[in-house]
């Protein structure tokens, strides 16, 4: 990522295009359909002292970071170019490989069921 330009789709709190930039990306946008995501980006942004842009919008971007989007199978069109996706819900499909499982807890414990607590890595073959 180090050098490159991010797209984070459905960035929800602005975390993923946070941590982007904080390890090496040129420039990050967290883009998502929601109003009160997008503020809640600017604000964890600021809070961490780092220049964020926001859009409702998908951006052009080197990478596309994205999670737990593919509940919608709209959002499988979004995922071109160079693209990591995290999800328990789905496949991205055709062109992408599996990089692995892991397990996620959040804090404080949301009650997820277990099968919304495995996630799988994928990496467009691009």
């Amino acid at each position: 990522m180090r050098g490159k330009t991010v797209c984070d789709l459905g960035a929800g709190s602005g975390v993923v295009a946070l941590a982007a930039l904080m390890a090496g990306a040129l420039h990050a946008v967290a883009c998502d359909e929601d109003p009160a995501a997008r503020e809640a980006c600017l604000r964890n942004a600021a809070r961490n002292g780092l220049s964020l842009d926001v859009s409702a919008r998908p951006q052009p971007a080197e990478v596309i970071l994205a999670a737990d989007l593919l509940y919608r199978e709209a959002n499988r069109r979004l995922l071109r170019g160079r693209c990591l996706v995290a999800d328990c819900r789905g496949e991205p499909g055709e062109g992408f490989r599996l990089l692995g499982h892991y397990q996620s807890s959040p804090l404080p414990d949301l009650g997820f069921e277990v099968g919304f607590r495995e996630v799988r890595l994928w990496e467009s073959e691009e």
